[in-house]
Formats: C-alpha cells, sequence, structure tokens
C-alpha cells in the first residue's frame, strides 16, 4: 500500500515497518505542476525497482488527476517510470 503526505508531498510505500520506497514531489509556484523529484528504492529491494517506481508514479498520477495538476518527472528513475505508463504521458 501506498502512503500520501500531503504535508511533505511525499508517497511512499513501507513493507511492515520497513520504508521500501519513496517518491519526493514539490508543487511548484503557480501551483499547477506537480514535481516528482526523486524515487528512493531501499537497496534491500532493489531487484523490484521498476515495480515499485511504477506504482509510486501511479499513486502521484491519481494525485495529479484528482487535483487538476500537470506531471513533471524531473529524476532519472521517474522519467524510466513515466515513460512506461501512457496516462502519466497525457499530463505532461
Amino acid at each position: 500500500m501506498i502512503d500520501f503526505d500531503p504535508q511533505t508531498l511525499a508517497f511512499s510505500q513501507k513493507n511492515g515497518e520497513e520504508l521500501t520506497a519513496k517518491l519526493t514531489c514539490t508543487l511548484l509556484a503557480d501551483r499547477q505542476v506537480l514535481v516528482l523529484n526523486h524515487i528512493f528504492i531501499n537497496p534491500a529491494v532493489q531487484n523490484q525497482t521498476g515495480q515499485l517506481g511504477i506504482g509510486l508514479v501511479k499513486a502521484a498520477l491519481s494525485y495529479a488527476q484528482e487535483k487538476q495538476l500537470k506531471l513533471w518527472p524531473l529524476g532519472p528513475a521517474a522519467l524510466a517510470a513515466c515513460q512506461s505508463i501512457p496516462a502519466v504521458q497525457a499530463r505532461w
């Protein structure tokens, strides 16, 4: 399950108490664009990097659709995950 913290604009996934992945975001000053800054993947689950990144980006996509925001993938992992999800490309 992916949790969202509206205070920090971060999406995170845990396995029990252990953080497995986190996507940090920034809302641009005009409040129309959600920047996907960085995806952290816990080294203990490196073999699931693509799957975890895609899950986090899908959660960010849902948030962006709900708030009518465009997405801007900034980090290389965020960009790679976005390129594999056609619905995300429509929000660029």
